[in-house]
């Protein structure tokens, strides 16, 4: 077993969460904090100011999903001028070509994976950078509450307090949180609000959640790729769509997400969704959203077009595509099925019905935004016939839920405002 494999199994254990959770870890963080801010204080006093000030946004972990491009992408969009990007590793992320020659790359990997007191370092080296920004942002996501690693989740509250107690324009961008978040977690990220973070969160339910758990600055916004509206005016699926019009067959995007088939076998239950699509006259486009050994889609979706070979009307995308495409092929469709969120979140951007699977307790919210718009599936044995129940019901559906689409795009974009009206850096005091 090689050291990331041993990572992720004390990851994964109770125990490294119970020891995240404890009151003594807390303590360590919150004086881990404190230490690397005044030592970057003093340092910056002694050696003044540096490079020019630039937007630094921590980034979502990438590799492969693309949601996490999307996010990022829709940063970039938001923001104007020199951006520098924290996050794992430099590939993990791609960086639009329009976007290259203003966006730099600096590892935060040991700040947002090491425990507190191994992590002092790279606590350092942050606050130092943090000291001659522009603006910090945390892309917040799904990230923030512990339900996948609550070590980096402290992490990255920590690094919202640094740069509020840089006295720089500190800002959370879209955040779930769900009902089983880490008390530590709801504790670091209250203390980051209090030092004057603005926390967002990206749909009511997360931040009902939030100020229930004493995070009482907690903003309603929505998800920041609401804001991303950038298309593709073709795509490898063009002839597909085209195809399937001229027959007079619908097009339904149905993706199956990795993250659902460790919860629960799904090969089945999508054969049951898939046929029951054919049946009602659609073409179907397999579409992964995530590429990686670890909740793989794309072995997924493969394995359910197996079940369909040869079929003219069932197709496999087998490669990443950039957001821009995806949300073109959700232009060119009549209704999408997804385990995973971010592509109900295109979906809805282009007007099109979405039937998703929840998983994390970050999909019911979203439907809030939208009135008479609820098509949340819990991913449990049987879920195949409940989508497939669902299907007429979301072709039936009226259009009136598409009024909420500006004011969903408005909230989406008030992630960004403070980060906007920032015209010069601040100076810490």
């Amino acid at each position: 077993m090689n050291l990331r494999s041993l990572a992720r199994v004390i990851r994964d254990s109770k125990l490294y969460e119970s020891v995240v959770s404890s009151t003594l870890y807390y303590r360590l963080h919150c004086l881990s904090d404190g230490a690397s801010f005044m030592i970057a204080k003093l340092l910056r006093s002694s050696s003044g100011s540096i490079q020019s000030p630039s937007h630094i946004i921590m980034a979502p972990t990438g590799g492969g999903n693309i949601g996490d491009q999307a996010l990022i992408e829709a940063a970039f969009r938001a923001l104007k001028g020199n951006i520098t990007v924290v996050g794992t590793t430099a590939d993990s992320l791609t960086i639009p070509l329009a976007d290259r020659d203003r966006v730099k790359f600096e590892s935060a990997s040991g700040f947002i994976y090491l425990p507190p007191v191994l992590r002092f370092g790279n606590a350092l080296k942050l606050a130092r950078l943090m000291s001659t920004a522009r603006t910090f942002s945390v892309v917040g996501a799904d990230l923030m509450d512990g339900a996948y690693n609550p070590g980096a989740s402290l992490a990255r509250s920590s690094a919202l307090w640094l740069a509020a107690k840089h006295h720089i324009p500190s800002v959370l961008l879209g955040c779930s949180w769900a009902n089983s978040a880490v008390g530590s977690c709801a504790s670091a990220l209250a203390r980051a609000g209090r030092a004057g973070a603005q926390l967002n969160f990206r749909d009511a339910t997360s931040q009902e959640r939030a100020l229930n758990q004493g995070i009482v600055t907690a903003l309603l916004t929505s998800d920041i790729v609401f804001s991303d509206d950038t298309m593709d005016a073709q795509h490898g699926l063009s002839a597909f769509c085209k195809a399937a019009r001229k027959e007079g067959r619908n097009v339904a995007l149905v993706n199956a997400s990795g993250l659902v088939a460790k919860k629960v076998p799904q090969t089945e239950e999508y054969v049951t969704i898939v046929n029951e699509l054919l049946q009602n006259n659609f073409s179907v486009v397999l579409l992964p959203h995530v590429f990686r050994a670890t909740g793989d889609d794309l072995e997924q979706c493969r394995t359910i077009l197996e079940m369909f070979s040869p079929s003219t009307n069932v197709t496999l995308v087998d490669s990443m595509l950039p957001p821009s495409t995806i949300r073109s092929l959700c232009r060119d469709a009549d209704l999408v099925i997804t385990g995973r969120m971010h592509l109900a979140v295109m979906a809805l951007g282009r007007g099109v019905v979405p039937i998703t699977l929840g998983t994390h307790g970050k999909v019911e919210g979203l439907y809030r935004h939208f009135q008479g718009l609820d098509f949340y599936v819990d991913p449990q044995v049987g879920f195949g016939h409940e989508v497939a129940k669902l299907i007429p019901r979301a072709m039936k559906q009226n259009s009136e839920w598409k009024s909420s689409l500006p004011a969903v795009e408005s909230l989406s974009k008030a992630n960004f405002r403070l980060l906007t009206d920032t015209a010069l850096p601040a100076q810490a005091s």
